[in-house]
Order: structure tokens, then C-alpha cells, then sequence
């Protein structure tokens, strides 16, 4: 933890394979952002995405950091959180994120998701640190 950059929060995300609707061939990736996703969450990754995260959740993102090393145990813990909005948008892959104020008092309404979760890791496999 003496590196100043081991402290700093990594910030990642993930967007939805798919062009914005509107766009050539949009019509087309529609079909396949579905059939990718309802099959890899009905198969378990077999077919369609091999990442049921990805799947289920579409675009997100989030933070990971170095929460502590414990050098008497060998391990590393690493906090994760990740920020999702759940819509039609990411359901049909057809209904553009704007029209979300369309749907708020109705079925369908956004849901935002926050996650977080720790990880413990041996110092060993992450190749920081050799006793």
C-alpha cells in the first residue's frame, strides 16, 4: 500500500453491444441484443453472452479499489461497486433511455441498482507482493 497508485479507485464500465436506436442496421442489433441476452441468462452462459452480468445487466458502471493487504495472512481484499439503471431500455433494446419519464408512474418504471461487494485475493496471485 506504499504505491500512491495502488489507493487510487479504478473506474470501469461495460456498454451493451448494439448501436443506439436510429442508427443503420439498428433494427437488426435490436434482435440480436435480445436473442444475446435471453439466451445467455436461459442457458447460462452457454449461448449468447458468456458474462451473465453482462447479460442481465446491460451498460454499467463501476468502481474497484484496494480495500486493505494483510501481509500476515497473504491476502488482498478488493472492494467492487457497480451503479445500473434497469428500463425498457435495457429489456427490449428498442426504447430509448430518453422516454424513461414516459414509464415512471407505470409499469416498467427505471429501477437504479447499486452493488458492492469484497473479494479476498492471495497477495501471490496478483503478483504484488512475494514473501
Amino acid at each position: 500500500m506504499n504505491a500512491p497508485n495502488a489507493k487510487k479507485t479504478l473506474t470501469f464500465n461495460y456498454k451493451d453491444r448494439g448501436p443506439e436506436p436510429g442508427s443503420p442496421w439498428w433494427r437488426f442489433n435490436t434482435a440480436r441484443g435480445i436473442w444475446n441476452d435471453v439466451s445467455s441468462v436461459l442457458t447460462n452462459g452457454a449461448v449468447g453472452h458468456s458474462n451473465m452480468a453482462d447479460a442481465f445487466l446491460g451498460t454499467y458502471a463501476g468502481t474497484a479499489r484496494i480495500k486493505s493487504v494483510n501481509r500476515s495472512k497473504g491476502d488482498v481484499r478488493l472492494e467492487f461497486t457497480v451503479h445500473n439503471i434497469s428500463d425498457w431500455r435495457s429489456a427490449t433494446h428498442a426504447i430509448p433511455r430518453p422516454w424513461n419519464p414516459y414509464f415512471e408512474k407505470t409499469f416498467g418504471a427505471a429501477v437504479t441498482e447499486d452493488f458492492s461487494w469484497q473479494e479476498r485475493l492471495p497477495l501471490s496471485s496478483c503478483g504484488c507482493w512475494v514473501q
